[in-house]
């Protein structure tokens, strides 16, 4: 026993830090932060083009990019000094899509009516921007972070795909996949305009209508279907 305990603190004092993230992402434990390697981690491993953007004002930001598809996490509460490694409580979805001839009154239908765990708007340059807050704080299962995120990017491909050009159509959910979402947003909203980039560059505001992108793979399906 003590020749197989000593063989795991080697191992572990040789592996990459980014492993060693993953490995305690998939402990089994409760999960009360991560680190943005971990994100990258479960996005690549679960089929998404995922990459590291940049640090701004203490969060970490990450970009999928499917097919020239694009929305971003927010990494929020981290620790700092950490870069890749830094410990993170909060995690922001969110993407922009071309909302042109939406109106605020659709936009409070999606919200009200229609959400699962997103929240959308419209900011003063006319485009719109759904996203969502999963707070790992107070310790979440594994499959909390994959299946909240399943859920976002429900509503992410059924808002956008439903604008065209300037309506917002009747958004049908089929209740025997799509589960109700276990958790509910603290008060504060999606604070967009905290979204910067530090080299000043434009986030990417996807397409919409019928031939708007996707973002929900049989992977996340997978996760949504489990409960």
């Amino acid at each position: 026993m003590r020749i197989l305990i000593a063989a795991i603190l080697a191992l572990a004092s040789v592996l990459p830090a980014a492993a060693q993230n993953q490995l305690q992402f998939g402990s089994g434990s409760l999960v009360k932060s991560m680190s943005p390697s971990e994100l990258l981690y479960l996005l690549q491993s679960n089929g998404l083009n995922a990459s590291y953007l940049e640090e701004n004002g203490g969060n970490h930001y990450i970009e999928v990019n499917q097919d020239g598809a694009v929305m971003y996490f927010a990494m929020r509460e981290c620790s700092q000094g950490g870069g890749s490694a830094s410990r993170c409580g909060t995690l922001q979805p969110f993407g922009y899509f071309n909302a042109t001839g939406v109106t605020f009154a659709q936009i409070n239908a999606f919200n009200i009516e229609r959400s699962r765990i997103g929240f959308a708007g419209l900011d003063a340059t006319g485009r719109g921007i759904i996203g969502a807050k999963i707070y790992l704080q107070a310790g979440v299962s594994n499959d909390h972070v994959p299946f909240s995120i399943g859920l976002f990017y429900l509503d992410l491909d059924t808002l956008i795909a439903a604008i065209n050009p300037g309506t917002l159509a009747t958004i049908v959910y089929d209740s025997a996949e799509t589960p109700e979402s276990k958790i509910s947003n603290k008060a504060l909203g999606l604070a967009a305009d905290e979204f910067r980039r530090a080299d000043g560059a434009r986030w990417k505001v996807n397409r919409v209508g019928a031939n708007a992108p996707t973002f929900l793979n049989d992977a996340f399906r997978t996760y949504l279907a489990q409960e």
